[in-house]
């Protein structure tokens, strides 16, 4: 399940940033012809209904896996939004807060999947619901209808015209309506079911119900609907002629003077944005040549921008990558994974007086707590400078003399799995080697760097605190 919900998610973030463009773009083609708004709607329908597509250098798509799919078990969780820095903020809490914890037999983000996937899922149930029970009423309020001719029923209990019915459509006019006003909305109600509206629109609903979470989807829904009344209403006059403009307009206010809806049934079309539509009919004009070719161009130019996934080589890298260059680190000793032990001062215990460390990385200097010898001073103390280098087994290897290795780890583990290493020196003779390994797991070998000898003491397998200020 929560493989699902992660593939779903993925495609609900890719399909809002079409979305967001078609929501823009829309507010700029008021002089074009309104079916070319639905056609954008369909592009950002298609985005959330296949799960891949094709890869292109066009794609402005940023990233088309936005929350990568081994986030629950990764070492360190981030998002990759593909945009700089937008991310940031939240990749830093994750990569500090939400790691894996090797004394623990649930990772974090492995609950917050599960839980996330759980209330996804109760979202969906209450949509469907609400949708099913919504259309119940309706069908249940216009039970008594009587039928004037063909699929054409009038209703005493609605105040206004709508369609209802997926495979045989019936149109539901109130009783009290016109004869001039009836021949209008008959007319309009026609065209719906030529267009198929009356099944586009359940499934955009049901859309919405599966990507409830996302605030513009439910924008684009709006909107989605109203262009469907606009573009039927465009048809409706370019059939019957320019001269009935005015008593069309006149019908659709005398249909909503009540200014009751039926979106009550997200299933059922009622007569919604009736100033807008009005101001659209009154201000219609065939569109001409050049407005048809340019809405044409850009119809192409959306799909392959945004119907494509970026290239791989185009692809946004892990947004935590950089961060060692400009955050901090709180770093403490989880547990030992090597020690010298011909040594008999100074015992390191896994419950008591474990050292921490502190890096800031934007000026690569290394902070520890104080040595146990030390252990009544209680300030951080600037060890110094990392200087990265290359681990060699004549630099590395080499200076662990003792055998006593936790099982599964080794000099050679290390060094070979090692992704960046830094090295820092005190006054007092003391050695830090600082190793970030390519699984995002961080070791710090400390020993000294005497004269006459160098030889490494301890290694810590360290746990991340938090992220912070330099101490």
């Amino acid at each position: 399940m929560e493989a699902v919900f992660l593939k779903m998610l993925n495609m609900c973030i890719t399909a809002g940033w079409i979305a967001l463009a078609v929501i823009i773009i829309r507010f700029h083609l008021k002089k074009a012809p309104r079916v070319v708004s639905l056609f954008l709607w369909a592009l950002v329908a298609v985005r959330l209904v296949f799960p891949f597509s094709i890869e292109s250098f066009l794609s402005l798509i940023p990233n088309d896996e936005t929350i990568p799919y081994d986030i629950m078990y990764a070492a360190h969780p981030n998002i990759q939004t593909g945009i700089p820095n937008l991310g940031a903020g939240l990749n830093s809490y994750m990569y500090f807060e939400l790691a894996p914890n090797p004394t623990e037999s649930v990772n974090p983000m492995q609950i917050i999947v599960f839980v996330a996937s759980i209330i996804w899922l109760v979202g969906m149930g209450i949509m469907m619901l609400y949708a099913l029970i919504s259309y119940i009423k309706i069908c249940q309020k216009v039970s008594g209808a009587v039928c004037l001719k063909g699929n054409i029923f009038y209703c005493d209990t609605i105040d206004t015209p709508f369609i209802l019915g997926f495979f045989k459509p019936r149109i539901y006019l109130p009783s009290g309506i016109s004869e001039q006003d009836a021949q209008y909305v008959i007319n309009h109600e026609m065209s719906h079911i030529k267009r198929l509206d009356h099944i586009w629109k359940p499934l955009g609903f049901l859309l919405l119900a599966v990507y409830w979470y996302n605030p513009i989807l439910w924008v684009a829904y709006i909107l989605f609907c109203k262009d469907i009344e606009l573009a039927c209403d465009e048809r409706v006059i370019r059939e019957m002629g320019e001269k009935n403009k005015k008593p069309y307009s006149l019908a659709l206010i005398n249909c909503n003077a009540s200014k009751r809806m039926v979106t009550v049934c997200p299933l059922a079309f009622g007569e919604t944005g009736v100033k807008s539509r009005i101001k659209s009919v009154l201000n219609y004009k065939k569109p001409s040549f050049w407005v048809v070719m340019v809405c044409v161009v850009l119809c192409v130019a959306l799909s392959v921008c945004f119907l494509t996934d970026p290239k791989q080589s185009l692809r946004a890298k892990n947004e935590t990558v950089s961060y060692p260059h400009y955050i901090s680190e709180h770093l403490s000793a989880d547990y030992i994974i090597y020690e010298a032990g011909h040594y008999s001062s100074v015992f390191y215990k896994e419950d008591y007086l474990m050292p921490s460390f502190y890096v800031w990385w934007g000026d690569k200097v290394l902070h520890t707590t104080p040595h146990p010898e030390d252990f009544m001073n209680s300030d951080w103390y600037e060890i110094g400078e990392l200087t990265e280098f290359e681990l060699t087994k004549d630099n590395f290897d080499c200076l662990m003399t003792n055998e006593i290795w936790v099982e599964g780890f080794s000099a050679e583990t290390l060094r070979m799995t090692c992704e960046q290493a830094y090295i820092a020196t005190d006054g007092g003779g003391r050695i830090y080697y600082v190793l970030k390994q390519r699984n995002g797991e961080t070791f710090i070998a400390q020993g000294y760097a005497y004269p006459e000898r160098q030889e490494i003491r301890w290694v810590f397998k360290l746990k991340a605190q938090s992220s912070g200020k330099t101490p």
